[in-house]
């Protein structure tokens, strides 16, 4: 089951007991928000009955009561997945525990629509940022949402919510975790295409401009395209739809794996900082209502073939696909 809180900021209720001493309450019982716990693993943590403290942070994906955030409604806790969400053929076994994209070494960027989804608490449904799993602190802003705002999807894919890319984009300020020079990168995503698009929706841009960049986007109804430096760019084709797809992409060397399709492409060594560039995400096409983001990835340094399919699998058990 999910849950949204208000983001308010929380504050510790204090007990007025006459004269008899008693400390004020740290917290109140029962409450729950992020935290991040082992090896920055993202989870909650609860406060104790008697309200003196939070628990231990708790990463197993239970699912919170409540959830503070610095403003705004933020969705909360990874219970309302499925239960083949944690199944071993996303790479467990033999007693291991499930794997998440927490496992992935050098993680940078981690965007899931069970958690941190941020709304406005004026516009439940209408999402205003959408803050990072990884344990880096970055957060994506939504701008120019006067156009029309992103809102959630509510439990579109196999019970998880995805968030509709309408009208601006959202974007992460330029952090030395996005900048991977000329080394190897890698990023996930679980998008939703769209069958009446007839200009390009870029679902993923860190570029300056185009041929120093690192785009992913879908040109037209049944292509998507990963370019690292503009023309340096691969295709995978999809089925003409309103479809999610897992895509993974490697460079330099130019990867494109969509669901079973993969395309490779001639390794690059373009250096992709562009300093001062944001993270921009989502930005829909022309006549691409559907368009949508269910969860995002990055990854400074190489993704092994072996986490790379274990983070298929997890995708593919956790959403359905």
């Amino acid at each position: 089951m999910q849950l949204r809180s208000t983001g308010c900021v929380l504050v510790a209720l204090t007990l007025s007991c006459g004269d008899d001493g008693a400390a004020p309450a740290a917290c109140t019982p029962g409450e729950s928000q992020a935290c991040s716990g082992p090896a920055s693993c993202p989870g909650f943590q609860t406060c104790n009955a008697d309200g003196s403290a939070f628990g231990a942070c708790d990463c197993s994906g239970g699912t919170a009561s409540s959830a503070s955030t610095s403003s705004g409604t933020s969705s909360a806790g990874g219970g309302s997945a499925s239960s083949s969400s944690t199944s071993s053929g996303s790479g467990g076994g033999g007693g291991e525990a499930p794997f998440t994209p927490a496992d992935l070494p050098g993680l940078a960027l981690w965007l899931d629509s069970d958690v941190g989804v941020v709304e406005d608490p004026m516009a439940p449904g209408t999402v205003i940022r959408w803050l990072d799993q990884s344990g880096n602190g970055l957060q994506a802003e939504v701008v120019n949402a006067q156009v029309s705002p992103f809102t959630i999807d509510p439990q579109v894919l196999n019970g998880h919510d995805a968030v509709r890319c309408t009208g601006g984009w959202m974007q992460i300020d330029d952090d030395p975790a996005l900048q991977w020079g000329n080394g190897n990168f890698a990023i996930g995503m679980v998008v939703r295409t769209d069958l009446f698009l007839t200009s390009p929706t870029r679902f993923f841009e860190k570029a300056l401009t185009f041929a120093e960049g690192i785009t992913f986007r879908q040109p037209t109804q049944s292509t998507l395209e990963f370019a690292v430096g503009g023309l340096n760019a691969v295709t995978v084709s999809i089925p003409v739809a309103d479809d999610f797809h897992i895509a993974i992409m490697r460079g330099q060397q130019l990867d494109l794996q969509v669901d079973a399709s993969m395309s490779t492409g001639v390794t690059t060594a373009i250096d992709v900082d562009n300093p001062g560039a944001p993270l921009m995400f989502c930005m829909p096409g022309t006549n691409a209502p559907q368009a949508a983001v269910a969860e995002l990835i990055a990854i400074e340094g190489d993704l092994s073939d072996a986490d790379a399919v274990k983070l298929m699998t997890y995708w593919q058990d956790k959403f359905g696909l």
